[in-house]
């Protein structure tokens, strides 16, 4: 009798489990419908009206839509734009004057819009620009006077940066701060102050990350 039972118990924690990964699911999906509702009441941007503005800079459509700079990259990032598209369209358009075909252009125009069919060359090589596409961003960390160089996943940690400019560098992390260069230089203090500095330049079309490396002030 107990082996009946426990053949019996395995198919329902199959169960369980496939119902609570589908409640998840439509837990997520229900608050992404609900942001992006409250930014159409908010704001009055939807993703069509984006790219109305992709033509102009970040700071030129933030201020004709009336939105901070800030709020603009945050409401880009509930519609899946992870990079303003400014300067990829000017490069877009140089490289079809230059004669690269319809079809190459339209493949690097996918990189901008994730929503788009041309989005499945992110795990094989521009055509345009001859490179995989960007899943990392270079990091440029300068300390002492001295710079290094190398690149980071989107996705990594500030323990994983540490540890790469502790290697790098040959030196201990202990006493020292990390600060990434935006409009300021900003603070990195935990995983997300790194990954949405990442973000942040990356829609700005930046793919360089300058990092400085300063000693904590004596207390």
């Amino acid at each position: 009798m107990t082996q009946l039972d426990s053949h019996f118990e395995q198919p329902n924690l199959e169960i369980n489990s496939a119902a609570n990964a589908t409640t998840n699911n439509d837990n997520i999906h229900s608050h992404k419908n609900n942001t992006i509702q409250r930014i159409e009441k908010d704001h009055g941007i939807t993703h069509k009206i984006l790219k109305q503005h992709f033509g102009m800079t970040l700071q030129d459509a933030a201020k004709n839509l009336r939105v901070s700079r800030p709020t603009l990259k945050r409401i880009c990032r509930e519609y899946e734009i992870t990079r303003w598209p400014h300067h990829k369209t000017r490069k877009v358009n140089f490289h079809v004057r230059q004669g690269v075909s319809f079809q190459a252009t339209e493949a690097y125009v996918g990189l901008l819009f994730p929503k788009k069919k041309a989005y499945i060359i992110c795990h094989k090589r521009s055509l345009v620009i001859g490179k995989p596409c960007d899943k990392v961003m270079t990091l440029k960390v300068i300390y002492r006077g001295d710079s290094i160089k190398f690149q980071l996943s989107l996705s990594s940690t500030r323990v994983e940066l540490e540890g790469q400019v502790e290697k790098r560098l040959n030196i201990s992390l202990q006493r020292f701060l990390i600060k990434y260069q935006d409009e300021d230089w900003i603070l990195i203090s935990t995983d997300s102050d790194l990954r949405d500095g990442m973000h942040s330049l990356r829609l700005l079309g930046r793919n360089t990350m300058r990092l400085l490396v300063t000693p904590k002030a004596d207390t």
